[in-house]
């Protein structure tokens, strides 16, 4: 039968046990090892996740298998692990930093993965990420630009005095602005910098 899970029973349980034995007080013995507070003593738990886990599988690619809870859709979660910590919770869990390439617009994610939700992940560990990167690609809008072009008044020309009428007037300032841009939102954002650097009043 081939295996889908991403550890054995018997690796987690191995694990596990390994990390229960391992002191949740602060140690003097780690006192520095954190660069970013050199002042802060980590428990022997953080040292060891440190120094396994995080070793172990920070910079994989991972392809998950996943269900969404309220449709029960399956589908393919492509992900990239940064960072493995000990979770520092009530019972023993992990805390996981990852890039998610189905939802890049999240940018990055953290989970907390306890020993049950360690056992049931499935999945394929991917050698390197060409097929995240294919992923991404496909999910970028990488359309070409167009030009979108508004009617504008240009008001640094309109001359208050002198004959006419107000309409008269204003018929002489009116022009067109052309922005290039890849959608019709991009196109507003872009004029709305135009206009607030300018006197120019844009119709749109």
């Amino acid at each position: 039968m081939q295996e889908t899970r991403l550890f054995t029973t018997a690796q987690i349980k191995r694990y596990f046990d390994k990390l229960s034995k391992k002191g949740r007080g602060c140690n003097k013995l780690y006192k520095g090892i954190d660069k970013l507070n050199p002042n802060r003593e980590p428990c022997e738990k953080e040292i060891f996740v440190e120094r396994t886990l995080k070793k172990w599988f920070s910079g994989k690619y991972v392809i998950l298998f996943q269900e969404d809870k309220i449709t029960g859709v399956e589908y393919k979660k492509y992900i990239f692990i940064s960072s493995i910590r000990y979770g520092m919770g009530y019972k023993d869990d992990f805390n996981v930093s990852y890039l998610d390439y189905n939802a890049p617009y999240k940018m990055w994610n953290e989970v907390n993965i306890p020993h049950n939700d360690a056992l049931r992940l499935e999945g394929i560990w991917c050698e390197d990420g060409k097929l995240h990167t294919t992923l991404l690609e496909m999910m970028k809008l990488n359309i070409p630009e167009k030009e979108f072009t508004y009617d504008a008044y240009d008001w640094d020309k309109y001359q208050s005095r002198g004959r006419g009428t107000k309409e008269q007037k204003e018929a002489k300032i009116k022009t067109t602005v052309t922005v290039l841009a890849k959608t019709q939102k991009e196109a507003y954002k872009k004029l709305d910098i135009l206009s607030k650097e300018s006197r120019l009043h844009i119709v749109y």
